[in-house]
This record gives C-alpha cells, sequence and structure tokens, in this order.
C-alpha cells in the first residue's frame, strides 16, 4: 500500500514533539558526531510518556509487537514510501537497488544494526501511527513496540484489530507471544520495567556520596544533582555488584536486557573487563543482544582477546545468519588483524555461493583487508561468477591490495561494466594510495 505523505509530517519523525513514535530521534545538536540520541534516553522518554498516559480513565493497554519486523518490511513499499517525501529519485533508485540485493527474501527485508536502516523503519510505520491516530486512539511506539492506552475493554479489543489490519496493509503481523491487553495497574507494572532497579543504583551511589562527606556538608538532593543523566558518574563497585546480584548469580532465567545494557555500558566507558567473559557466553543465550555485546567487547578488549571465544561461537552450530553477519561486521569495523581461525571462517563465508549475500558481502571485507594473495587471486577469479553489480562491485573494492600491475590491469578490463565498478575503481585507487 503505497503512502502519501508530506515531507515536513515525514522529518516531525525525528523530534519527540507531538510523535507518537519515541525511537531513534535525532540529537538536539546537529553538528555532533552522534546525530541521534542514546538509546536509553530515548526509551527512558518512552517509558515517562507512557506513565503520564495512564490518568484514571485508562482501564486498559494494549501492548503489542511486530513479528520479525524488519525482516519483513516489504521493499517496493517502502521505496514508493520515500518518493512520497520528495527524496532525490537517484538516491531513491540506487538505495532500492542495495536493498534488493541485499535482502534476505526476494523484495522483502532491511539490513538490521545501522542507523539508516532504523531511519527507514520508522518511515514504514509512520502510516500505521496515522491511522491510529485518525481513527481516534491515544498510542505510543519505540521502533515495533507499540501501547495503546484504551478507556475499556471493548476498545482494547477494537484497537488490537484495527492495528493488526494497519500491520496486515503494511505486509505485517503482530507477534502472539508478546502481543496483550493488561488492565492499567498490571500495564503500569509493565511498564516501569527495570527502570526503578537503575533507579535503585542511582540512589545507592547517592546514598554513598551522603555518608562519605557526611550530610551536615550535602544534602541528599545535592548528591542528587551530581547524577545529572550521565552512568558515567555512579562507582563502578555498585555497578558491579548488580551486574553480580541480578545476572552472575544464576538468575539468567529472568533476563532484564534494559538493566543489562544499563551496565555494560557504564562497564565500557569504564574500560572494566568485569562483564566480558560473561558476555561473551551471552552471545548463545541472548543473540538479540549481540550488537550492545560487541559494542562492550570493543570498548575493553582487543580482538586478539578474544578471537578464540569468537572463532568457538562462530564454528560451532548455534548461531543465527545475522548473527554472523553482526560478528563479521564487527571484526571488519575493528581494522586489526584477525586470528588464523577467523580469517579461514571469513575466507569460507566469502567463497561459498551458498552463503547470504549480505553475509558474504562483509566477510569478503574482512578478506579483503587481512587475505593472502591466494585469497585476492581467488575473489578475481570469482568476478565472472559475481551475481550483479553490486557484487561486481564489492569485488573490485576488495582487490585494491592485489599486486599493483595485476590490479591496474584487472580494474582496466572491468571498469565500463557497470556504473557501480566506475566508482569502485576510483575508491579502491585512492584507498590504496
Amino acid at each position: 500500500m503505497a503512502w502519501q505523505t508530506d515531507p515536513a509530517d515525514f522529518f516531525s519523525l525525528f523530534t519527540s514533539d507531538g510523535t507518537p513514535d519515541f525511537s531513534y530521534q535525532l540529537s538536539s545538536d546537529p553538528f555532533k558526531p552522534n546525530w541521534l540520541k542514546s538509546r536509553f534516553e530515548c526509551w527512558r522518554s518512552f517509558r515517562d510518556e507512557s506513565l503520564k498516559s495512564l490518568p484514571p480513565e485508562v482501564t486498559h493497554v494494549v501492548f503489542a509487537d511486530v513479528a520479525g519486523f524488519y525482516e519483513n518490511i516489504d521493499i517496493p513499499t517502502l521505496i514508493s514510501d520515500l518518493k512520497s517525501t520528495g527524496a532525490d529519485s537517484s538516491a531513491i533508485d540506487q538505495l532500492s537497488a542495495c536493498l534488493n540485493r541485499w535482502a534476505h527474501i526476494r523484495s522483502r527485508s532491511i539490513p538490521q544494526g545501522h542507523s539508516a536502516a532504523d531511519i527507514l523503519a520508522k518511515l514504514y510505520l509512520h502510516p500505521v501511527d496515522v491511522t491510529l491516530r485518525d481513527l481516534g486512539y491515544r498510542h505510543l511506539r519505540f521502533v515495533d513496540d507499540f501501547r495503546i492506552f484504551c478507556r475499556s475493554r471493548v476498545e482494547a479489543i477494537r484497537a488490537l484489530t484495527d492495528l493488526t489490519r494497519q500491520l496486515r496493509l503494511r505486509g505485517l503481523v503482530l507477534n502472539s507471544v508478546k502481543s496483550q491487553i493488561l488492565i492499567a495497574n498490571q500495564a503500569r507494572r509493565k511498564i516501569d520495567g527495570t527502570i526503578p532497579i537503575i533507579e535503585g543504583v542511582r540512589q545507592s551511589f547517592v546514598k554513598n556520596i551522603t555518608e562519605l562527606i557526611g550530610a551536615e556538608y550535602v544534602t541528599s538532593a545535592e548528591a542528587q544533582s551530581v547524577l545529572g543523566k550521565s552512568a558515567e558518574e555512579i562507582p563502578l563497585s555498585i555497578i558491579q555488584s548488580t551486574l553480580e546480584a541480578y545476572f552472575l548469580e544464576g538468575r539468567d532465567d529472568i533476563f532484564r536486557a534494559t538493566l543489562f545494557h544499563f551496565l555494560i555500558h557504564r562497564l565500557g566507558a569504564a574500560k572494566s573487563q568485569f562483564a566480558l567473559k560473561y558476555c561473551l557466553e551471552l552471545l548463545g543465550r541472548h543473540p538479540e543482544d549481540t550488537e550492545d555485546i560487541l559494542r562492550y567487547v570493543r570498548e575493553v578488549a582487543s580482538l586478539s582477546e578474544v578471537s578464540d571465544s569468537l572463532a568457538s561461537y562462530l564454528e560451532s552450530d548455534a548461531v543465527y545468519v545475522y548473527q554472523i553477519y553482526q560478528i563479521m561486521e564487527w571484526v571488519g569495523d575493528l581494522q586489526q588483524r584477525p586470528s588464523d581461525r577467523l580469517l579461514a571462517i571469513a575466507r569460507k563465508l566469502s567463497f561459498d555461493v551458498a552463503t547470504d549475500p549480505s553475509l558474504r558481502s562483509t566477510s569478503i571485507r574482512v578478506i579483503a583487508d587481512w587475505g593472502t594473495n591466494t585469497d585476492l587471486l581467488r575473489l578475481e577469479s570469482s568476478y565472472s561468477h559475481a551475481r550483479g553489480s553490486l557484487e561486481q562491485s564489492e569485488i573490485v573494492c576488495a582487490l585494491r591490495r592485489l599486486e599493483a600491475s595485476r590490479r591496474n590491469e584487472f580494474f582496466g578490463r572491468v571498469q565500463n561494466d557497470n556504473e557501480l565498478n566506475l566508482r569502485a575503481v576510483k575508491w579502491a585507487k585512492r584507498a590504496h594510495s
């Protein structure tokens, strides 16, 4: 279903004023390197606004989650949405070519774990937000997590039915396990989630400050002001004891993801390896937290310190394709020489034609940076079997370290095969100069 939208309405998605969507909000300072606000800050705003949306007249709340959201985004519909915003047509055409090339299922799915994809996902659910608003519902959303605030159970059932219908028009379905209707007091407890625990950690710090300095010199309110919004100001001892209490002492049966992210963010900022072993072991039990785990690992350890653990996990059968992609992309981003075991894994993925295209692409990147000359020659010979112009250009980029005369002869032979190759040749020459 194509959606016509005013560009101004689209750009309003990225501020917290008036939109029900609290995910991936733009930073207040557009010149900051981090042009999106922190996810924790956005999630906290989502939680606070959800609690404000529970006045006495709200008796029931619909909690709904989309099943496999990113994997089921329909690319033609998304491209139509983009065109309706007035975006540059050549950029849209290039994006369409890339998304269709990367799609796990024909014409469906966008890459997960990238800011650009998150922005596209916001646009894709925008029509659902508008329709729910036009139908008279009060709702909030964080990525694909919907909350609809209703004045009766009958209204809640109707809201869930309407949401299901609108998602179906976008090729999406609800996750039946995570979707439910709760009465107001149950909803309040669910919305609070792990935030009270985090606040308890902060309050422990306040207590420590007042006891250390003395209540006659600093009040609790003054100590509280020290906290601000920064997790970095909470002592490591409190972070570590909280991690032990809620995660390390056999309590993984109730995994509090928000609390976990908060704690390892603080440990990462302090360059503490306190949770390193636990996080590497957690990859198998909670693959959905791979991105946060790898971010923490990058902050506290070198690739050589974790290579054996990562290689052992990748060599096991207990991994998902997307998770392998996340790990290989992380390895490539580090710009540190991988171990021989990790290189062997990247090599296997690069030259196996059955490998998922996006996973193969990021594995080729690792080989391009750290592979042997034999690897580069194999990549060169694979060019004639490449599946489309995008894969051809990826191979061109990967051959920048090939022996100069052979590389230049290859570039001269293929640069006019397609427009992407022309750009790839220019980039490869600059990158290796």
